[in-house]
């Protein structure tokens, strides 16, 4: 985080992202969005104190059913964070079909919605499996957005393959930088 800081990056959410792509909203100069998926403690207790010394928000992909506390995710929406849906329990969406493919993408935005009254606009793709009727029930369940784990930059032209670059711990900063700088 200090090398994006240092190197003029600024932390926005997915909304800030869609609203500017979609809806004349502003961004910074040279805007990142950090996510994390599926809802790890590290990620509501680590990572907030790190993005907070910059005061960047991030996006936090949640599975909602059995996974973190409401308690544990209240804190991190009251430093801006987006809070968005995962699935309920993380299967591979395309083997699934009709009632529990629709469960799971719509019952857990549904969930976070009521639960945090956050609008949980964008989906993450467990696993990064989807295929056309995975994309439909994302689209059916109203979300203006969906993730892969597909190497490279988002583009406003396909809102529901949204590309992100994965940093493992092996990578380090210099891999980050190797992604930005080489990313189409």
């Amino acid at each position: 985080m200090a090398w994006l800081h240092s190197n003029g990056y600024e932390g926005v959410t997915l909304d800030q992202v869609e609203s500017a792509w979609y809806h004349g909203g502003t961004l910074p100069a040279n805007p990142i969005v950090i996510t994390f998926d599926n809802g790890y403690p590290e990620q509501v207790t680590f990572a907030p104190k790190v993005l907070s010394r910059y005061g960047w928000p991030a996006v936090l992909f949640e599975i909602t059913e059995e996974h973190l506390r409401p308690f544990e995710i209240r804190p991190v929406i009251e430093l801006g964070w987006e809070v968005d849906s995962h699935s309920v329990t993380h299967p591979d969406l395309t083997e699934l079909s009709g009632q529990e493919l629709e469960y799971q993408v719509a019952a857990s935005r549904r969930y976070l919605r009521r639960k945090f009254g956050v609008p949980s606009d964008n989906f993450c793709y467990p696993s990064s499996e989807y295929d056309a009727a995975t994309i439909a029930a994302v689209k059916h369940a109203g979300y203006v957005g969906a993730v892969t784990e597909n190497a490279g930059y988002a583009s406003r032209d396909l809102p529901y393959e949204l590309d992100r670059y994965e940093i493992e711990g092996g990578d380090g900063v210099a891999g980050l930088a190797a992604d930005l700088e080489g990313g189409n």
